[in-house]
């Protein structure tokens, strides 16, 4: 027959053991997510910040030029990648925080996004 302290102890046993891997398995679930929430976000708060800073410029997406970096120069493209760079700071800082986005990190996205939106301006339009 179990007595109370036996269960008691069986019970503690079992949930010192189940409440961490709970824990766990959560936590990697949830910051999978969290993760994959802020790249999005970041991912397109650029392309906004590109799109936004061609349309200043009176650049179309339709007209870019794929093949020679998006038809623009290369000061023009530095440009569009650091006004992007500076966008995306302003809108999802949270973002870059959580996931460590260095500079470097965020152009070579800005020029994806100049790529992106020569190849297929119909399908690269940002949110709004």
């Amino acid at each position: 027959m179990l007595t109370e302290s036996l269960v008691s102890t069986i019970l503690q046993a079992v949930l010192a053991i189940a409440v961490p891997l709970g824990v766990g398995i959560f936590y990697r679930y949830t910051g999978i997510k969290i993760e994959e929430k802020h790249a999005t976000w970041l991912q397109q708060a650029i392309l906004t910040g590109v799109a936004n800073f061609l349309a200043k410029r009176g650049v179309t997406a339709g007209s870019l030029i794929l093949g020679a970096e998006s038809g623009l120069s290369a000061a023009t493209r530095s440009e569009a990648m650091t006004s992007a760079i500076a966008y995306a700071r302003s809108s999802v800082p949270d973002a870059i925080k959580a996931l460590g986005a260095s500079d470097d990190v965020m152009a070579k996205i800005a020029q994806s996004k100049l790529v992106l939106l020569a190849a297929a301006p119909e399908t690269a339009k940002p949110p709004g």
